[in-house]
């Protein structure tokens, strides 16, 4: 054995002796040690830690906030905003006399006898050629005012001899036909009441495909009913009326529901109910309904209201576009342009030589 092995055999004796008696004599503590090592690694203080509780409970707090909110766009709050409206939402019954053929009357058939004789005739035994029946029809509409003009489509009133609006108390009031437009299937009613609570027009040009509309009216005669649906479409045209640009919901809109108000989640009438499309060709709900926007509906119902009609501007002339064979027999280079083949009496036109 070397004596650098032996030098190192006794310093480890003499380590592990001073070891031995330190133990011995307590001069080393390693639970004290070890306390101060878990003080300073394994424990946070009394403030970090309620700092840190703060921190996670307002965490949740946001988080659950951020949820509420979520939900709140998910699921509009119909009841609210409906009742907010109801009350400017009306039902519409109308009577018209339609005269009919009598049924007896072509039984006879043509005879020996001409029209005048043959009416004469028939009167002096069965009466009236023709008989005139009383029909009755349901429709919706809306109060824009609070003197009592009320907004409703055309077809609901046209040809009506009375017209009662029922307002949401069930209260009748007669109305009066202020104007009526065919080409847009809008027409001005008016009833002498004041102080009513009225409905705003508001902007369907800024509606996206996807948003939450609401309908109100009265289906089938049921009074006031609520259904919720999506723009589905914009800019549909149905050919149904001269001017279209209908919305497409699926907003549940029946037969009674015409003239009623197609709503935004402000409550603002963004368009008119007017027409449902049926496959079946029954009419009832498939899921596909239209509205005239209020974009087109605004500007007609002030003329309405002002001069009881809608002035078009208009040339009076008939057109037809220049055909290959056309242009032949004009002895022109080519078939370009529009030739005018008739000058309406009267017109913009004539009087513009």
């Amino acid at each position: 054995m070397n004596l650098k092995n032996i030098i190192g055999i006794v310093l480890i004796a003499g380590l592990a002796y001073l070891f031995y008696e330190g133990l011995r004599k307590g001069d080393l503590n390693f639970s004290s040690a070890s306390q101060a090592i878990k003080e300073k690694f394994s424990q946070k203080p009394s403030e970090e830690l309620e700092e840190s509780a703060v921190s996670r409970r307002s965490g949740g707090e946001v988080q659950e906030e951020q949820l509420k909110q979520v939900q709140y766009y998910s699921l509009p709050q119909i009841a609210d905003i409906v009742e907010e409206v109801k009350k400017g939402v009306v039902n519409i019954s109308t009577t018209r006399v339609e005269k009919q053929q009598n049924p007896f009357y072509w039984f006879f058939g043509p005879g020996p006898f001409g029209q005048r004789e043959r009416e004469e005739f028939f009167r002096r035994f069965f009466g009236e050629p023709e008989i005139e029946r009383f029909s009755r029809s349901l429709g919706s509409g809306f109060i824009i005012s609070p003197d009592g003009y009320v907004v409703t489509n055309s077809h609901v009133v046209k040809g009506a001899k009375d017209i009662k609006v029922t307002l949401w108390d069930g209260r009748n009031y007669d109305a009066k036909l202020v104007g009526m437009d065919e080409a847009t299937d809008i027409s001005i009613l008016k009833i002498d009441l004041k102080g009513l609570p009225f409905l705003k027009f508001g902007d369907s040009d800024s509606l996206r495909v996807g948003d939450w509309v609401i309908a109100i009216g009265n289906p089938f005669g049921l009074g006031h009913t609520v259904t919720v649906g999506v723009v589905s479409a914009k800019g549909r045209s149905l050919g149904i009326a001269r001017y279209e640009d209908f919305i497409q919901t699926d907003a549940a809109i029946n037969p009674g529901n015409s003239g009623g108000p197609l709503l935004n989640l402000k409550g603002e009438v963004i368009g008119i109910n007017t027409a449902i499309l049926n496959p079946s060709g029954m009419a009832t709900y498939a899921g596909i309904g239209f509205a005239i926007p209020s974009s087109l509906a605004s500007g007609i119902v002030s003329s309405l209201i002002k001069e009881g009609k809608v002035k078009r501007a208009w040339l009076g002339v008939y057109i037809q576009e220049v055909s290959p064979e056309i242009a032949k027999a004009m002895g022109l280079p080519e078939p370009f342009g529009a030739l005018v083949t008739e000058v309406l009496s009267g017109s913009p036109a004539e009087k513009a030589g």
